[in-house]
């Protein structure tokens, strides 16, 4: 078995390797849609945009239009390929993209998960990692049903104050729990915000790794 993962960032991302299953016979590959420029990506012109990250770990926020053309591209020279299954690993919205290997899409499934678990809770926080999103991903969660309050603290770009500062703000909140909306989050920030607030904290990445690796497994 086979799984690809298509970041919009620069691959490989190392800081998928944590979840990535010990031992497996599995076989992954990492493609990014950054992978053939250099240190600087196209200028971002809208408020549409989407964040990942360099290998040299600076961040990078792009156009989602520029991002979904390029994903689009991976997924045809992927379509010609011996692989099992996509993860296109962004939890940002995307149209379904044609395709004859079942393609895996963050939002969709993270989106189902909460929603059937917590659509009964008062408020939800959201983290993101850029405040241009805040509004866009207030609406994505709108459409799921479920009433949030929306934080941003980049996964790729913050220091102690930072942390300390958002922190400040959820424990000033009335959420009980915060969903990281971004693949970028990793299992040490995650344990940093429990330490520091008294919210339960839930990856994007953990709900879409060990769903993925439960099945192809």
């Amino acid at each position: 078995m086979k799984l690809s993962i298509v970041t919009i960032g620069q691959s490989p991302r190392e800081d998928f390797y944590e979840f990535f299953p010990k031992n497996t016979m599995l076989k992954i590959e990492q493609i990014g849609v950054l992978d053939d420029y250099e240190n600087s990506v196209p200028n971002t012109t809208t408020d549409d945009i989407l964040v990942s990250k360099l290998k040299n770990g600076i961040q990078v926020k792009m156009d989602k239009d520029f991002v979904i053309d390029e994903v689009k591209n991976i997924i045809d020279e992927l379509d010609k390929s011996e692989t099992d299954m996509i993860l296109l690993a962004c939890t940002g919205s995307f149209e379904e993209i044609p395709s004859s290997i079942p393609i895996v899409y963050p939002d969709q499934l993270v989106g189902n998960v909460i929603q059937s678990i917590f659509k009964s809770q008062k408020v939800l926080g959201i983290l993101v990692p850029d405040k241009i999103q805040k509004k866009y991903i207030k609406n994505k969660w709108d459409e799921n049903g479920i009433e949030t309050e929306i934080f941003e603290l980049s996964p790729y770009k913050y220091n102690e104050k930072d942390l300390n500062n958002i922190c400040e703000k959820l424990n000033k909140s009335d959420v009980d729990y915060v969903v990281c909306d971004c693949m970028g989050y990793s299992p040490e920030f995650k344990n940093r915000l429990i330490k520091k607030t008294n919210k339960k904290v839930i990856l994007s990445n953990e709900i879409v790794f060990n769903n993925i690796f439960s099945i192809l497994s």
